[in-house]
């Protein structure tokens, strides 16, 4: 369940952390200019934003499994059709809706995990969980300046796809294992989890308004490489030779 739930999350965050890497390349592909690459660099950051509390609720309504994968996968189709992308405006549609599809992962990997792990195994859990974002931004960095920049994001679409296959197939209720058995223990510690969780709808709250702000600094930094690339280009220098 980890390993699913770290694989799909990693996917998600290759898209992000991942796509600065081939920024040069998509602004010349599509013509942008500076401030046009820092918004499509941005894009999936405000799509993020804009539904991580309505995942978190929906999550909490009717599972992890079914949200995971219809939002991973729903980004991953997205990310497909970017790829195709013709305009600017196109690919910065695309990759909003696809960052606000995709935020589906953050609510559903993170309540399997308070739903798997007991207090004492949630702290290591989550930390496994969100290395995922690092890694996707390795992922991202060594894979993605391989292909062209539609190819990229076919490849960034793919990965997510695999990833929500990932969590359909191996992310469960912990009910589900439990109903399979008529131990007293393990019925004791269902009740348990149910107890929790009837205060997840505050905490889900407060966890989303937490991710919300940690979207805009995120969002800014991808926004950089735009001044990195005005910085470093021959028509805005302007050093004198003397």
């Amino acid at each position: 369940m980890l390993a699913a739930g770290t694989l799909a999350q990693t996917s998600f965050a290759a898209i992000g952390v991942g796509l600065p890497a081939i920024a040069p390349a998509i602004r010349d592909t599509f013509g942008l200019s500076l401030a046009q690459v820092g918004a499509v660099l941005s894009s999936h950051w405000l799509g993020t934003l804009v539904t991580l509390l309505p995942w978190g609720f929906l999550t909490d309504r009717i599972g992890e499994r079914a949200v995971l994968a219809a939002g991973l996968g729903t980004c991953g189709l997205l990310l497909v059709v970017a790829g195709r992308a013709q305009t600017f405006w196109q690919l910065y549609a695309l990759l909003f809706l696809a960052g606000a599809a995709g935020a589906s992962v953050n609510a559903a990997t993170g309540r399997a995990v308070m739903g798997w792990f007991d207090a004492s195994q949630r702290g290591l859990a989550l930390g496994i969980r969100q290395a995922a974002v690092p890694v996707g931004g390795l992922v991202g960095a060594f894979a993605l300046p391989h292909f062209t920049v539609h190819h990229a994001y076919a490849f960034l679409g793919g990965l997510c796809l695999l990833g929500a296959a990932a969590g359909a197939i191996f992310l469960r209720e912990p009910a589900d294992l439990i109903a399979g058995g008529s131990s007293g223990s393990s019925n004791a510690a269902w009740s348990r989890r149910r107890l929790s969780r009837s205060r997840w709808p505050m905490s889900s709250g407060r966890s989303g308004i937490t991710a919300c702000g940690a979207c805009a600094p995120l969002a800014a930094s991808t926004s950089c490489p735009r001044w990195l690339f005005s910085a470093s280009s021959p028509s805005t220098s302007t050093t004198n030779v003397h």
